[in-house]
């Protein structure tokens, strides 16, 4: 089911009624919506949700009964095993094999191996990485181990954030859930304004920019680098309001029902460093990573040259965790590049002008953004070799498939970015007319261009949900 379908809309509508339940009984309808917007993607897919809800829950208890420190271990051992196992299973074991091959083949040795062509569950990536960090937690004692099963399923399952993100954390959520608040008038204002937003994200900027996006990287020496130049741009602006605007409505659709979920983005493409950058983008996916692997890995407090090999295995693993590709393991490490190249200068950039700093940060992050958009490493290859050897300036406009007249669109679309990201929540009083007017334009425009992309027979899902 997708945020976009009718079904959503009327699963929601479901959901809210349960404000009218005691706090304390709300999860007896929300986890039901939960786990059928989850079956709604794929029937068969519910039972491994449920597996890795019932085998962290399980190990969560035992590590809360028993005290012997290596028997607690064991039990996280078994229920981190079996999380990542599956992870692994469903989305990493071809990319192993296939690679393996690969490598026999290199050296003479036969192998037709194909792949076992596995269905990817969506959005495993989230919720095993959600399950794991309870599991850590539990081990730690920063929370206690969550007993009331209804609470523990919901929390894994919760649908606004169930198939990407944001990743959010059990001391957070959990109390949420167990004691969700009825938002007042100002709170349901502010999460109206996040699902206007954030359907207006996706349908009126990142949609319309994928053809364009498609129309270069399809077909690279065609398009000529000029317009694979901006067609990475442009990738880079749809794949933002992409993934933010599907964290918009999630957070819109929790705030209706008096949850609170974590801000996934602030402005990431204003940074004037790769650091702040990944400050600002993906925040809870940052947080997961320095929490559980850079800080345990020794951080910076291990020497510059063990804090730079911290840095490059955290960004290989969140490479891996995008996906099972060498495109994805490149665009990790060139981020990982980055913040080691940064953190051997030290402040010594700082003396660049924040402007000059900040293009030059939105440079290197478009860069790396080629490899991830790329359709594998020929192809990023191609875009690189076209970019470099044939410019073609003045094939720009039909490299990307865009005419004359569809220009200003265009440029409407980029305009659109930064007020969307200011959109105010609708206020009442004096300033309601004027609110309720520009509420009314962006509407009827999100309509408009629904539509159209129905006409033409395409409706992108999200890009993020097949991580």
């Amino acid at each position: 089911m997708s945020f976009l379908s009718p079904l959503f809309l009327l699963l929601l509508g479901v959901c809210l009624l349960s404000l009218r339940l005691p706090a304390r009984r709300r999860w007896m309808l929300l986890l039901p919506a939960s786990w059928f917007f989850y079956a709604c993607h794929h029937v068969a897919l519910l039972g491994l949700l449920l597996l890795v809800t019932l085998v962290s829950y399980a190990c969560a208890l035992r590590m809360a009964r028993l005290e012997d420190g290596r028997r607690r271990r064991r039990a996280l051992a078994a229920g981190l095993g079996v999380c990542f196992g599956l992870l692994f299973v469903f989305k990493y074991l071809d990319f192993t094999v296939l690679g393996l091959c690969s490598l026999l083949r290199a050296v003479g040795v036969s192998c037709g191996f194909a792949g076992f062509g596995l269905l990817l569950p969506m959005g495993i990536s989230f919720y095993v990485f959600q399950t794991a960090s309870y599991l850590v937690d539990v081990y730690r004692g920063d929370v206690p181990a969550e007993r009331h099963f209804g609470y523990y399923a919901l929390f894994v399952s919760f649908f606004p954030q169930l198939v990407a993100g944001p990743i959010e954390r059990s001391g957070d959520l959990l109390p949420a859930l167990r004691s969700p608040r009825t938002p007042d008038a100002r709170e349901v204002a502010e999460g109206l304004r996040d699902m206007v937003r954030g359907f207006a994200k996706k349908v009126m900027v990142a949609d319309l920019l994928s053809g364009y996006v498609d129309a270069a990287y399809g077909a690279p020496q065609q398009a000529g680098g000029v317009a694979l130049m901006l067609a990475t741009v442009l990738f880079a602006l749809q794949i933002y309001c992409d993934f933010s605007g599907y964290t918009d409505i999630a957070r819109g659709c929790a705030r209706l029902l008096g949850i609170r979920l974590t801000q996934n983005f602030r402005q990431p493409y204003r940074a004037v460093t790769i650091r702040d950058f990944w400050r600002r983008w993906h925040i809870s996916l940052t947080r997961w990573f320095t929490d559980y692997v850079y800080i345990p890995l020794g951080g910076r407090y291990r020497g510059r040259a063990r804090q730079c090999f911290n840095i490059l295995v955290v960004f290989l693993a969140s490479g891996l965790w995008h996906g099972a590709d060498i495109t994805f393991v490149i665009w990790g490490l060139l981020h990982g590049v980055y913040l080691v190249c940064e953190t051997l200068l030290g402040g010594r950039a700082d003396r660049l002008p924040r402007g000059l700093r900040r293009c030059l940060t939105l440079g290197l992050v478009c860069f790396a953004w080629i490899f991830f958009r790329a359709e594998g490493l020929d192809n990023a290859l191609a875009v690189l070799r076209t970019i470099v050897g044939n410019p073609a300036p003045a094939q720009w406009l039909t490299g990307l498939g865009l005419t004359p007249a569809e220009l200003p669109l265009l440029c409407g679309l980029m305009a659109l970015v930064p007020l969307l990201d200011c959109l105010p929540a609708l206020e009442t009083g004096r300033e309601r007319s004027g609110g309720v007017l520009v509420y009314f334009l962006l509407i009827t425009a999100l309509l408009v261009c629904r539509c159209l992309t129905l006409l033409q027979g395409a409706s992108p899902a999200f890009i993020y949900f097949q991580f």
